[in-house]
């Protein structure tokens, strides 16, 4: 089985962020009030933050076999 990359692009201030999703999350904990962050099991997994991302920010999802990105421009 393939291992999938997980990356997130979205533009501040004109311009394109590329990071990654629990980097993401890390820097937006206010958007996961049901975590703390402190340990490893209290975190938001990656697809929890990519649906988050999809649902509530307006990101675009799209995947290969390899790569999942989310994307808002």
């Amino acid at each position: 089985m393939n291992r999938r990359h997980y990356v997130i692009y979205f533009d501040e201030n004109n311009n394109l962020i590329q990071t990654t999703p629990r980097q993401w999350a890390n820097e937006n904990q206010e958007c996961f009030e049901n975590y703390n962050f402190i340990d490893n099991d209290n975190k938001p997994v990656t697809e929890t933050i990519n649906s988050f991302l999809v649902e509530n920010r307006g990101f675009q999802r799209i995947e290969s076999d390899t790569r999942v990105i989310c994307i808002n421009f």
